[in-house]
């Protein structure tokens, strides 16, 4: 019996890219440890490939919500998401490659190879306008490396399955020649962290595009950093944030942070503009930010501390080191919080004295010493003292509904304390109102609702009814204040169809033009859809 290979794909749809880009999200994750112990350049604190996943989950979650089926569409929405989500230098720098490939695939129903060799170059150059001073041996080199190798084989092949795996194959060999780059990585004897990142990315694209399993084999042990063996320095603080505004210039931002400290990333548009640089006065640096327009998702992280942790423990992301997250959410949610990186997520289904042993046994099986357990429902205050497992009790969040859990959520930090952890997910909380729009099947005797009838509650009280969900959405909207907030997100659940939702999405942007209206896709939940300002 003979096995015969199926072609090559000549094409690829906004479905199939948007598919390809989850996998190599999930390709980069298992290699996430081995990227991390690699970190030596530009400073070795050991967080290269947590940054590059947790940009790269922010991108397959906006992917997963975007409403164009085209592959242009899809890879505009992964760029949205990854500039929102970039964390670190290599998030940043990857967040503008995605952005330069989106720009190469605008308009684009389907990718052949020559379009995709075009926005592979369109990416690499945009990556590299990106860094303040470039230097090779870096992913910026891998990026132009890949690109090359796609431009060359779409001479001769329009097979976007062949240009894909051309690119990937000379990634991958670009990769091993950042070791003898860089004095640094020389020294070290190792490859350049972030090139290693991106090169997993395109051979998770390439994989799986040609159908081929992912190489999901994860490290049983924990793998030593190349940073021990780099003479220890002086490091400031690695400082991020967003500056939303009007008539933003990026060059100029870049050439004022660029006096502030080194490593400098600015991206972004004339409304929105991602920092990061590594600086000794970071407070300066969120000042001139503050100076140009409002200032948000600001991160400071002491890289002296970082590069300390990282020799102290002699090795590089260790689970049994981090923090682990808990999230007790509704059902629907689940797959939302899971592409946030939450360790486990639990349903809720049974009653309150059963989900607490249900939580309780989760806490024990995970394993790290220290847990966040975050509950995205008021009803349920559950004491750190229920939830008692060998080694300690976990740090409880209480959220008051799944909308401001997933804020809370993307404050997490693994590397970071539990009780560090609380704290930064309930400061991140204090700016969100939230609200829910129901459908009400019957009524109890008293009330003024009809079978049917729609239901926008703010605070657990209905400020809105209705028979149009988008009506009743946007008198809901009114009474959080959105005119006055930056962001508003919707959470629509799978019992609203489609097309009604999408129809209720253009109300919203129409009816609030000067706002950034985003929708994350939920499952099956019990109302019809949350709603979020910030």
């Amino acid at each position: 019996m003979s096995l015969v290979k199926a072609p090559p794909e000549d094409r690829c749809d906004g479905t199939r890219f948007r598919a390809m880009v989850a996998d190599a999200s999930t390709l980069l994750a298992c290699r996430a440890r081995v990227v991390d112990a690699l970190n030596v350049f530009p400073v070795p604190d050991g967080d290269t490939g947590t940054n590059m996943v947790s940009t790269m989950r922010a991108a397959v979650q906006a992917a997963e919500g975007s409403e164009g089926s085209g592959a242009g569409a899809v890879a505009e929405a992964v760029a949205r998401g990854a500039l929102m989500g970039a964390h670190g230098n290599s998030g940043a720098i990857l967040s503008q490659y995605l952005r330069g490939l989106a720009r190469g695939l605008e308009g684009c129903l389907e990718i052949d190879g020559p379009r995709l060799a075009r926005a592979l170059d369109a990416a690499s150059s945009s990556a590299q306008c990106a860094v303040d001073r470039p230097v090779e041996g870096t992913m910026l080199t891998v990026a132009r490396d890949a690109a090359r190798a796609a431009a060359d084989c779409a001479r001769t092949d329009s097979s976007v399955e062949r240009v894909l795996s051309a690119a990937a194959r000379e990634a991958i060999e670009s990769v091993e020649r950042t070791r003898g780059a860089l004095p640094v990585l020389q020294k070290a004897n190792v490859v350049d962290a972030g090139a290693l990142g991106l090169a997993t990315i395109l051979e998770g694209l390439s994989l799986s595009l040609r159908g081929e399993p992912l190489p999901l084999d994860v490290p049983s042990e924990p793998v030593r950093p190349a940073a021990l063996d780099i003479q220890p320095d002086a490091y400031g603080y690695c400082t991020e944030f967003v500056i939303r505004g009007v008539d933003l210039d990026l060059a100029a931002i870049r050439s004022t942070l660029r006096m502030l400290g080194d490593s400098v990333v600015a991206i972004g548009d004339e409304t929105t503009v991602r920092v990061h640089l590594h600086t000794f006065s970071p407070t300066r640096a969120i000042e001139y930010g503050t100076s140009l327009g409002a200032v948000d998702q600001i991160k400071v992280d002491d890289m002296q501390e970082q590069n300390r942790r990282l020799r102290e423990c002699g090795h590089a992301t260790d689970t049994s080191e981090t923090c682990g997250l808990i999230v007790v959410t509704e059902r629907g949610f689940a797959d939302v919080f899971d592409r946030l990186g939450a360790t486990r997520v639990i349903e809720l289904a049974d009653e309150r004295p059963a989900l607490s042993d249900q939580i309780a046994r989760t806490v024990r099986e995970i394993g790290p010493s220290q847990v966040v357990v975050l509950v995205a429902e008021e009803s349920l205050a559950f004491s750190p003292e229920e939830l008692t497992a060998p080694g300690g009790s976990p740090t409880v969040v209480m959220a008051r509904d799944p909308a401001r859990a997933l804020t809370a959520a993307l404050a997490f930090q693994a590397e970071r304390s539990a009780q560090d952890n609380a704290r930064a997910m309930q400061r991140a909380m204090v700016g969100i109102r939230t609200a829910r729009v129901v459908r009400r099947d019957s009524a109890p005797d008293g009330e003024r609702s009809t079978t049917g009838e729609i239901e926008g509650a703010v605070d657990g009280q209905v400020v809105a009814r209705g028979t149009d969900v988008a009506r009743v959405t946007l008198e809901v909207l009114d009474r959080l204040g959105a005119a006055e907030c930056e962001v508003i997100t919707l959470y629509p659940s799978e019992a609203l169809a489609r097309e009604t939702t999408n129809a209720l999405v253009a109300r919203v942007r129409v009816a609030y033009s000067s706002q950034e209206v985003e929708t994350i896709w939920c499952g099956q939940f019990s109302g019809l859809l949350y709603l979020a300002c910030e």
